[in-house]
This record gives structure tokens, C-alpha cells and sequence, in this order.
């Protein structure tokens, strides 16, 4: 993409979010803010909602998917690349970066950066203050804890916290579909009979 594309796009980014910083976060205006932030990225699905205060750098090599929640005070850098598949959360204030600054000449100031995409998979979430680094893949159905640091790759459907973020705890899919099943099962289980209809010329009880 040309640069000037690029810049484009931030501007775009900065006028809509400031345009837009009066709004109270309340759900249709968290649409209205993602509708108009979506030519901003490399591509983006429907029912994007973004919340206020969030700061994403090269929005342009940013791909997201349908019914994805941005909240407050995110602070994105996607240089490196980033993917954020359907129904993901990210929490309040969390981290994505897919850089990292590296020695040169003593100092890590002019460094050159060191970059690798990050892909957030579908229904995963990124807590309060969480952060993502470079080359990080959050499994499918993910939890990533508030204020944890997530390093590594973490496995569908599993929690993790810390810094590191260390595993938690580990689902497969058979183990969500059997938590998932189960109050369902128990609601049919105690569902009444339906009442039965009186017929016509029938006598009450209270007659």
C-alpha cells in the first residue's frame, strides 16, 4: 500500500475517534464509531464496535472479523500484521504489539524493530490490561487474564494468566461442548407439562 494510503488512513482514524469522543459508550454508539473506523483497516467485518480512547497504529495491516468489541483505552501497534477473527473482546486499557525494539550501539532508542504478526482467534478474550506481544497466536475460545502477559501461544479454549501468562486451564472442544450441553439438558429435564385444556361444557371445580 502506498504511504500516502497509509497516512490516510490515520487521519481518518484520528478524526473519527475525536469526532466522535463525546459519545458515551453505549452500544449503538460504539457501531456508529466502528461503522466510520472501518475503511481505516486492511479489511473489517460487520457490527464492529469501538469504544473510546482506543489507539490503533498502522490500522492499515489490520484484518478483523464480524461482532468484534474494542474497549476503552486499547493501545494497538500492528505493524508486524495483526488478525482479530469474529467475536473477539478485547478489554479495557489491553495491549497488542507486534514489535519489538532491539540493541544497537548500547541503546534500545534507535534499535532496529524486530516484528511478527499476532492472530487473535474467534471468541477469544483479552482482559483488562492484558498484553499481547509479537508472533503470538490466542487459540480459539481463549482467555487471556487481566493484567497477564501473553508471550507464547496459548491453545484453543484455554485460560491463562500471569506474567508470562502461564495455562490455567485447558478445554477441548469435547470438554466445552459437555459444559455448554448439560443445563440444557437439565432445564428439558424440569420443564412442566403443559397445563391441559378444559373442554367445552366441562364443570369447574369451584361450581
Amino acid at each position: 500500500m502506498p504511504n500516502y494510503m497509509r497516512i490516510l488512513k490515520y487521519f481518518w482514524f484520528h478524526l473519527v475517534t475525536v469526532a466522535t469522543a463525546w459519545l458515551p459508550d453505549f452500544r449503538p454508539f460504539m457501531r456508529i464509531r466502528g461503522f466510520f473506523l472501518r475503511p481505516c483497516f486492511k479489511s473489517s467485518g460487520g457490527n464492529l464496535q469501538v469504544a473510546r480512547r482506543v489507539t490503533i497504529n498502522f490500522s492499515n495491516r489490520m484484518e478483523i472479523g464480524r461482532d468484534v468489541y474494542i474497549a476503552t483505552g486499547c493501545w494497538i501497534h500492528a505493524w508486524g500484521g495483526i488478525v482479530i477473527e469474529d467475536e473477539v473482546q478485547l478489554g479495557p486499557y489491553s495491549v497488542l504489539v507486534t514489535g519489538d525494539h532491539t540493541l544497537k550501539d548500547g541503546s534500545y532508542r534507535y534499535g532496529p524493530s524486530s516484528l511478527a504478526p499476532i492472530r487473535i482467534c474467534h471468541g477469544s478474550w483479552v482482559a483488562a490490561h492484558a498484553v499481547v506481544t509479537k508472533g503470538v497466536t490466542l487459540g480459539r475460545g481463549a482467555l487471556i487474564a487481566a493484567n497477564s502477559v501473553a508471550t507464547r501461544n496459548i491453545p484453543d479454549f484455554a485460560i491463562a494468566a500471569g506474567t508470562p501468562a502461564r495455562l490455567l486451564n485447558e478445554k477441548s472442544r469435547f470438554d466445552v461442548a459437555l459444559s455448554i450441553e448439560p443445563p440444557v439438558r437439565e432445564m428439558e429435564r424440569h420443564r412442566q407439562a403443559p397445563l391441559p385444556r378444559a373442554h367445552k361444557g366441562a364443570k369447574s371445580s369451584r361450581s
